[in-house]
């Protein structure tokens, strides 16, 4: 009896494995010219022409508005170790993360969250080796004309604590209509207006839709990765998966790596500090991942004797 239903459990378990990894259409409602609401399928293709009608039809795409904000879960990983030949062999291993939590209440032009940028670089050879970690944690939130930010840097047993706040009354002046207005203008104009000249976009990223689920589809932008990494002199491409909700055709999520071009950067910098050596890395990766979740958020703000207390910092 044992066997019949741990055999039972194995096949219920694959069965729910292969339903789970089975790709489905991604179900949009359109709104024809009758004002009639209609099913409309996306399905994977690489095809850039039938990419470009997809993105013309989710021009009358129904969208779900019955949000205020998002919540953002960002985090970036960074990975390398270096070999450095010169009168003697050095090794260098790092690895950073970067990690933020926030929430938005963009109808409120209001946010907060932490920040957290943890690291370790560790360099080891015959005369000398040294170990160095680093942590930074912010909380940050913001009004119309501050971004205060609260939280401490630390670098071995040295901590320092920060309590600032930035001026933001120029871009609150020049974006804050547009940012706290979205949600409401999501009513009348489709996120796809703000990108006039999309076709031009697919030609030129070589935009693919690699993914679809029932609730979204993903596209696979093809980027110039010195549009990313300016200083970075390759003819490389990033792939960016960023994937769409059907309920708004909003980002929920996005993620790209780079490690070919961390090597790149990492090589160039290790050859420029040693001038006269043989630099090989050995590895190298940067993975980045960022979340959306879109719904009614409530963003705590300080009160003016709170706000009082921070400095302000000047950015040249």
């Amino acid at each position: 009896m044992k066997k019949i239903i741990l055999s039972f459990v194995m096949i219920l378990c694959l069965f729910c494995a292969s339903c789970g990894s089975k790709e489905a259409p991604a179900n949009i409602t359109l709104i024809d010219e009758n004002q009639e609401e209609t099913n409309y399928q996306i399905h994977k293709t690489d095809n850039l022409d039938e990419v470009k009608e997809i993105f013309k039809n989710l021009n009358s795409a129904k969208l779900n508005t019955d949000f205020n904000g998002a919540a953002i879960d960002f985090k970036t990983e960074l990975e390398g170790k270096i070999i450095v030949t010169n009168q003697e062999v050095r090794t260098i291993d790092l690895g950073y993360t970067l990690e933020i939590d926030a929430i938005t209440n963009l109808k409120k032009y209001r946010m907060n969250g932490s920040v957290l940028l943890t690291g370790f670089t560790n360099t080891d050879s015959a005369s000398l080796s040294f170990k160095t970690k680093n942590k930074l944690l912010l909380e940050f939130t913001n009004d119309d004309e501050y971004a205060y930010l609260k939280g401490s840097l630390e670098e071995e047993n040295n901590r320092l604590s920060i309590k600032d706040k930035v001026n933001i009354e120029a871009f609150t002046n020049q974006y804050k209509a547009l940012i706290s207005s979205y949600i409401d203008l999501m009513k009348y104009y489709n996120p796809l207006d703000i990108l006039p000249e999309y076709n031009e976009l697919i030609d030129t990223y070589h935009i693919t839709i690699c993914k679809t689920t029932r609730d979204s589809f993903t596209l696979r932008l093809n980027v110039p990765a010195n549009l990313i990494f300016k200083e970075v002199d390759t003819d490389l491409t990033i792939a960016i998966d960023v994937e769409i909700s059907c309920a708004n055709l909003l980002p929920n999520h996005i993620e790209f790596q780079a490690d070919k071009i961390i090597s790149i950067i990492l090589e160039n910098e290790y050859v420029e500090k040693y001038l006269s050596s043989t630099v090989e890395v050995e590895k190298a990766k940067l993975k980045v991942v960022a979340k959306f979740k879109y719904d009614h958020y409530t963003v705590s703000e300080l009160d003016e004797n709170e706000k009082a207390v921070y400095k302000e910092y000047f950015i040249n």
